[in-house]
């Protein structure tokens, strides 16, 4: 059999470190298809480290090699976090890269093993929140400006879970990754949109957005699917875009009927919105993007869930 009749899987290289040994063997593009670039075991000195990092948009594995190369993944993210001698800062940081890049591999192939390889990894990320407020801050900093779906599901699930330690304390761990999960996968419905859509470079016209509306049920039915229906994920996924005043969707829930949880998530995803670059006009800094949420706060947003949320943007550094 060719080595172009099989399925192959684009990987990430910053979820590698230099002295690993590659999990399975490592695939490019060619001319003729899908080439071997480096087999199984393969030791990542650093030169050929850094040469990969920048051709990571062209490497692949085989999607039978997908069990194994998670499973080293998650292996090598534990070990790192573990290490003492690498400071929370460093840590912070390679969570964030790991974190973005299993998103956007769930975002472009939705299967069950990509959905349980960004599970764990939401897992540790969240663990890490609750864990360090050092961390906190330096994951609040980290949030990027440019606007994808899998980006700015990172930046929400960062800072949702933040806004929910800040706000409710310590929580039990099961609790606290539940609620992590919920954040991180608010959109995970816009799967179900079609693409063109989602990163159309303008405003939507009306039959365009009635079909972006329709992804907080969708993504019910994904977590569903998923086995990931939590109350905290329903909660957030279903609410997360409605409005105090009852003008939101998909139900036009008002005042008490919106849960704190989606609450919370309506706080955190606007204000990533209003910070991220967008093709047809740019970002707000966040200085300005809470301005403009203070002014909103009677319809749209919980005045007490957006103070403590600006208290936090305001001891994090930039």
């Amino acid at each position: 059999m060719s080595e172009n009749s099989f399925a192959y899987f684009r990987i990430f290289f910053s979820q590698f470190r230099v002295g690993d040994k590659l999990p399975c063997d490592i695939y490019t593009n060619t001319e003729t298809g899908k080439s071997r670039l480096l087999g199984k075991g393969t030791f990542l000195s650093e030169p050929l480290f850094a040469s990969l990092l920048d051709a990571q948009e062209l490497l692949f594995i085989k999607t039978e090699d997908l069990v194994k190369y998670h499973s080293f993944v998650q292996t090598s993210l534990s070990d790192f976090l573990e290490d003492q001698t690498i400071d929370m800062a460093t840590k912070s940081k390679k969570v964030y890269e790991v974190a973005s890049q299993t998103l956007k591999a769930l975002f472009e192939q939705p299967t069950g093993e990509n959905m349980e390889q960004a599970k764990e990894v939401v897992h540790k990320t969240t663990d890490l929140i609750f864990k360090s407020e050092e961390a906190r801050k330096t994951l609040f900093s980290l949030a990027g400006h440019d606007y994808y779906t899998y980006t700015h599901s990172c930046n929400v699930g960062i800072f949702g879970t933040g806004l929910a330690k800040a706000l409710m304390g310590g929580m039990e761990t099961n609790r606290a990754r539940k609620l992590g999960l919920a954040f991180f996968f608010h959109d995970i419905g816009k799967i179900e949109i079609d693409p063109e859509i989602i990163q159309k470079p303008g405003p939507l016209t009306h039959l365009e957005w009635a079909e972006m509306k329709k992804h907080p049920r969708l993504g019910l039915k994904l977590l569903k699917k998923f086995n990931l229906l939590t109350s905290e994920a329903r909660d957030v996924v279903l609410q997360h875009h409605e409005k105090l005043d009852g003008t939101g969707y998909p139900e036009k829930l008002s005042g008490p009927e919106i849960h704190p949880f989606a609450r919370m998530c309506t706080v955190v995803d606007v204000f990533d919105a209003l910070t991220s670059e967008r093709s047809y006009r740019h970002r707000s800094s966040p200085f300005e993007a809470c301005k403009i949420m203070r002014n909103e706060t009677y319809k749209c947003f919980d005045p007490k869930i957006l103070d403590v949320f600006i208290h936090l943007l305001a001891a994090s550094p930039n």
